[in-house]
């Protein structure tokens, strides 16, 4: 049985993951906005939103980018969503429960309604999630992810969709059945492959009126359950002319300014370091190596859209290990690392111009040792990738984009038996920790498994953290009802409103 099904798919689909990294400077970031010195004259009833689409898409289940997937956000509404912060709430479920973590009860709306006034039934939802895999479209593998019973079979071919851990026992009430315990299961369904689907219809806050190659225009749903919270009552999606002064928000932008933010990203850059390589079995050898590496160093004049982290974990969860090490020339000695028989290093990277430099970066601050020579080699994604998978490196380039807000996301691809654990580490204690956390109900008891789990892989030195991903935003001065600190880079435009003098 797989213990954690955590897959990068999903993420390499929405964020791009980690091939290339933008060119952007580093800007200051704001808690939240600020009634601005200059408004500038604006709609109080329309919002424009822009940004590189691909295409318009209509289906959350065929989503393929950041910007298709913010759109779609206002069109469609899944049983949880965010706040402004980030934190999970209640939509068109209302209420949840579980008597041992394995099956979920979740009790929708009555007044949850579809764009055409017909109510949103736990039938919608099954319908909608059994559509999902029968597509197989990428997305599909997400409900595998989040353990749903028969899920991993039904994709396999092995048994029906209609198999599926999931049954409406009454209009309001759906029942999910996950192969494994998981307490912590609702955080997990904010994902745009879970939003509900019903022919040309939308049951969030928007509904759309018109489409062209150019420009989408969605205007307020009436039957929305929550309609006295919108704000703005038409919202544009524009594909062309983005550098107008008409825009109000847009995503991973190319434009300078003050009104440039940085939100950060769920993204952790990082080099994996072999433990099951000849010259790196012995951990003071890894503690050394890491204790040679200043992050902020690392990434210095490289363009990234990023800020230098020492930790795995996004600043906003509060998590941080401190390791109180021997100088590094000591490590390396009590290794038997000396003049005479110095440490060789390699360090393996997929070519892009941010990856060269700061493996270059990284090789000089190696190189200040002298019991150590680096050397540094491109690879071609396809090569890197092969590397990476049969372990055949020493240092390699990696990193990990999670599909939910939770420390979860990141910490599970640790634990022995997940998929997506591709050096093969293995800790019999962090496995249990994981495990306890998996189905711990008490927050603050939680928070000591997961901290553990923290300060054991810092000093295992199986990773190198370089820093954390941000998104490059252009907001106007006069809007407000955001967080800049919000890690999921989702911003529902039912949010937002605009500052008036």
């Amino acid at each position: 049985m797989k213990i954690f099904n955590l897959s990068k798919l999903f993420t390499i689909t929405c964020c791009f993951l980690f091939l290339t990294t933008a060119c952007d400077q580093q800007q200051p970031s704001k808690t939240v906005v600020q009634q601005p010195t200059e408004p500038t004259p604006a709609s109080t009833t329309t919002l424009i939103r822009a940004g590189e689409f691909t295409q318009f898409l209509l289906d959350p289940h065929q989503v393929n980018d950041l910007q298709n997937t913010a759109l779609l956000y206002d069109l469609y509404e899944g049983l949880v969503s965010y706040d402004i912060h980030g934190n999970i709430i209640p939509a068109i479920a209302q209420s949840w429960e579980s008597k041992d973590q394995k099956v979920w009860l979740f009790h929708l709306r009555p007044e949850a309604k579809w764009s055409d006034g017909s109510p949103v039934t736990a039938s919608d939802f099954v319908q909608s999630w059994q559509n999902l895999l029968t597509s197989k479209a990428t997305l599909a593998k997400y409900l595998g992810f989040i353990a749903l019973q028969n899920a991993e079979k039904i994709l396999s071919d092995k048994l029906p969709a209609t198999a599926l851990g999931l049954q409406a026992i009454d209009e309001h009430t759906l029942q999910i059945q996950l192969d494994k315990a998981n307490a912590h299961l609702p955080l997990m369904l904010a994902h745009i492959a879970l939003m509900p689907t019903k022919k040309a219809l939308y049951n969030g806050a928007y509904q759309l009126m018109e489409i062209d190659e150019q420009k989408i225009k969605l205007t307020a749903n009436p039957y929305y359950w929550n309609k006295a919270h919108v704000s703005f009552q038409n919202v544009e999606y524009w594909r062309n002319n983005l550098s107008s002064t008409q825009i109000d928000w847009q995503l991973a932008t190319n434009r300078t300014g003050t009104e440039i933010q940085l939100v950060p990203k769920l993204c952790s850059y990082y080099y994996e370091l072999n433990p099951h390589h000849p010259t790196l079995q012995n951990v003071a050898v890894r503690q050394a190596l890491i204790s040679l590496i200043s992050s902020q160093s690392a990434v210095a004049n490289v363009a990234i859209n990023g800020k230098a982290s020492a930790s795995l974990l996004p600043k906003s969860m509060l998590f941080g290990a401190y390791l109180n090490l021997p100088p590094a020339e000591q490590l390396l000695k009590q290794a038997n690392i000396n003049n005479q028989h110095p440490l060789h290093l390699n360090l393996s990277y997929d070519d892009s111009p941010a990856n060269r430099q700061i493996a270059q970066n990284l090789a000089r601050q190696f190189a200040q040792s002298d019991l150590i020579r680096v050397t540094s080699q491109a690879k071609t994604s396809q090569q890197w990738a092969n590397e990476h998978i049969q372990q055949q490196f020493q240092l390699i380039r990696s990193g990990w984009c999670a599909d939910y807000n939770d420390p979860s996301a990141f910490l599970n691809i640790f634990h022995s038996k997940s998929p997506d654990n591709l050096m093969h580490y293995h800790n019999p204690q962090i496995d249990q920790w994981l495990e306890q956390a998996m189905v711990e109900t008490e927050a603050e008891k939680r928070q000591q498994l997961y901290q553990q789990v923290v300060d054991t892989l810092a000093q295992d030195a199986i990773i190198l953290p370089l820093f954390q991903y941000y998104l490059p935003v252009y907001i106007a001065p006069n809007l407000a009802g955001y967080d800049l600190n919000n890690p999921t880079q989702i911003f529902y435009s039912k949010d937002l409103y605009r500052l008036v003098q």
